[in-house]
């Protein structure tokens, strides 16, 4: 397998029985026992007598020429920065009219990993989707501490407010404003956990020699295994056949959030004061990892076989109590299958596991299991045989947020201050319906690339109506109160 970290950079022996072991005890050597007692007496016989059921190491890099090291931690040094500059003015238009301008600058630097320990596919066409989408090349990325995608040097954000007191008295008051803000979007989080996703700098060897005698001249040698990089998706793939790949767009762009409000203030009789504005923002190029490999259900015909099969187990079950998805010409109603032959095995469907797919229509479950076992032969549902996700972190996702906000509060009466206010707000969002909208590393893939507005909802965060109230009262005690 492959895998990163520094959990099993030592190396770990497990003591055991092991099916490779011929010394193990059976149930005719104790007549009676139980499974569970069974297995108690295996392990208790593989701790005393050192019988080595299970082996492994992880290996990591310690440089882009290194190779793979013993012992070596899984030490990465990523880096961005943020500079920001900003010029502000109050300008007093009128006596009752006064305008707030400026605007801001907002740097973030690329994200990097000083030491270029880091795999990224190599561009295809200069095509970030066609890349994902091919056996394409894993190579450090573009150099030692060079970044994972282009700067984005562009990021101004105006800031305009208004203040009118209507009547020139400080009763009635109009206020207004705009901005954009350009936000730290996970940044960090997000790009080095995609670009980890690309496996090659780490590497995990279990049981590289099958364990059948006892050991009794030392523990056996994980030897170190190769390294190489330039590598293929289809090298990652052969290593394990759920791997994934991950890249960021090269011309990512930094999120911001557009922010505007419009609000009157009255002052009413008896010392209150009411407000009412309507606020609104919009979350615009909100960072996100698509999946451009979603299953095809439909592939070679699939689906159309999978009820088949899905039919002929009901019949069964309705004739003879089992659910058995084969075709079968002694029940009326059978169909012949189409599909599921070509695969290895006519596509195992005597396995519990498999029938269980089939019985409860979890056809994208089902396809998944075939491909991600390498049990699907000729037919992929993957537009990437070589994946099980293909991850782009792209600018996808947006937000808005829509309020109408009413505010009462009163002057100081007596020692006594009130407030209170309510809100009717709607926030819808693309990212974060399905979860907690707190996915740091920005991967949600969209629940069907082909229909990306199902994804479109009110956000796990929204609440309709708010009402808050406060108040204050001084106690009439003391020097001052």
């Amino acid at each position: 397998g492959v895998c990163g970290g520094d959990a099993g950079i030592t190396p770990t022996y497990t003591l055991g029985i092991s099916t490779a072991n011929t010394f193990g005890l059976t149930n005719a050597q104790l007549p009676g026992a139980s499974s569970t007692d069974l297995t108690a007496a295996n392990n208790l016989l593989g701790a005393l007598a050192g019988f080595v059921s299970s082996y492994s190491q992880t290996y990591n890099v310690s440089s882009r020429t290194s190779g793979f090291v013993t012992g070596q931690t899984n030490d990465r040094h990523y880096k961005l920065d943020d500079y920001a500059g900003y010029l502000q003015d109050n300008w007093k238009v009128k006596r009752n009219l006064t305008l707030n301008l400026g605007v801001r600058y907002e740097y973030y630097t690329p994200v990097q990993e000083q030491n270029g320990l880091v795999l990224l596919p190599q561009l295809v066409n200069n095509n970030p989707l066609t890349t994902l989408l091919s056996n394409a090349t894993l190579d450090f990325a573009s150099g030692s501490g060079k970044p994972l995608y282009n700067p984005d040097r562009n990021n101004f954000a105006p800031n305009i407010g208004l203040a009118w007191d209507v009547k020139g008295n400080g009763k009635t008051a109009v206020r207004a404003g705009y901005s954009i803000n350009y936000v730290n979007d996970e940044y960090l989080v997000a790009i080095t956990g995609n670009a980890g996703t690309n496996a090659g700098l780490a590497q995990t060897l279990t049981n590289p020699t099958a364990l059948a005698t006892p050991v009794r001249s030392g523990l056996p040698v994980i030897p170190t295994p190769a390294f190489t990089v330039p590598r293929t998706f289809l090298d990652n793939y052969n290593l394990s056949s759920t791997t994934s790949f991950g890249m960021a767009d090269p011309n990512l762009r930094s999120p911001y959030v557009q922010q505007w409000t419009l609000g009157i203030q009255q002052e009413v009789k008896g010392g209150f004061i009411v407000e009412a504005r309507y606020v609104g923002n919009h979350g615009t190029k909100l960072l996100r990892a698509l999946d451009f490999n979603q299953i095809n259900i439909n592939s070679n015909g699939f689906l159309a076989d999978f009820l088949r099969a899905q039919s002929n187990g009901n019949l069964a079950l309705s004739k003879t109590g089992v659910f058995n998805p084969a075709y079968d010409a002694t029940i009326a109603g059978s169909q012949v299958l189409t599909v599921f032959p070509l695969m290895p095995n006519g596509g195992n469907l005597t396995n519990a596991t498999n029938r269980n797919f089939i019985q409860q229509g979890a056809v994208a479950d089902m396809a998944f299991s075939y491909q991600s076992t390498k049990a699907n032969g000729p037919i992929n549902f993957m537009p990437n045989p070589y994946a099980a996700s293909l991850r782009l972190m792209t600018n996808y996702s947006n937000s808005t947020y829509n309020g109408l906000q009413l505010e009462l509060r009163s002057r100081d009466y007596h020692g006594l201050t009130f407030q209170g206010n309510y809100a009717y707000s709607k926030v819808l969002s693309d990212a974060g319906s399905g979860s907690d909208n707190n996915l740091q590393g920005r991967f949600e893939a969209l629940s069907d690339n082909n229909n990306p507005r199902l994804d479109r909802a009110r956000a796990p965060f929204d609440l309709t109506h708010v009402m808050k109230f406060n108040y204050v009262y001084r106690l009439p005690l003391g020097e001052g109160h």
